[in-house]
């Protein structure tokens, strides 16, 4: 629970400055704080998706799509409870492309296409903290270097890979080399 919880408001403290950033043209930075919780709802959902290891030995393509459409379907039920019945006018898609009520869009969904290896890197970071945070907090130890690497089952839960990755050269433009670099099956 206290990782679900983590997750939640890591996810809406990450998105609800994005959200602000991008909005400076239409209305001066402002971002609705219903936001927070949506995104929120969104990584965690998707960190809940990520502790199965069917899903987080995907190749990063394929988690890619599956968190695209994850959060898809999540901003279109948000999007007609809040947009559409509470008449709160958070977003409107309806002058873009593709749109399904003015609340999704294919050009959204390019973009949380692409912002999901980024999200997947900053989940897998959090299971490191959230495994400090919990040793330490539980009295234990942290013993996370053998040898000057991370033992093979904290690096198959928080690299979704048993190889050898150094916690501090493993970056965001890892993740996206990743994305980038695999052909998809």
């Amino acid at each position: 629970m206290r990782k679900i919880l983590l997750w939640f408001i890591l996810g809406g403290m990450v998105y609800l400055p994005m959200e602000a950033f991008f909005r400076i043209h239409s209305n001066g930075g402002w971002a609705h704080y219903s936001m927070f919780i949506v995104s929120g709802l969104i990584f965690a959902v998707i960190g809940i998706i990520n502790q199965s290891q069917t899903f987080y030995t995907l190749s990063m393509h394929a988690q890619a799509v599956i968190g695209a459409a994850i959060i898809l379907a999540i901003e279109f039920v948000s999007g007609v409870v809040l947009n559409i019945w509470l008449k709160l006018g958070i977003w409107d898609y309806s002058h873009l492309w593709g749109n399904v009520a003015g609340q999704i869009c294919i050009p959204m969904a390019i973009v949380w296409l692409s912002l999901m290896p980024f999200a997947i890197w900053m989940e897998d970071r959090s299971e490191l903290v959230y495994y400090i945070c919990n040793e330490t907090l539980n009295g234990h130890p942290v013993k996370l270097f053998i040898d000057g690497r991370l033992p093979k089952e904290i690096r198959m839960r928080i690299f979704n890979s048993d190889k050898y990755v150094d916690l501090y050269t493993y970056t965001l433009w890892d993740a996206y080399k990743e994305f980038f670099d695999e052909v998809p099956p």
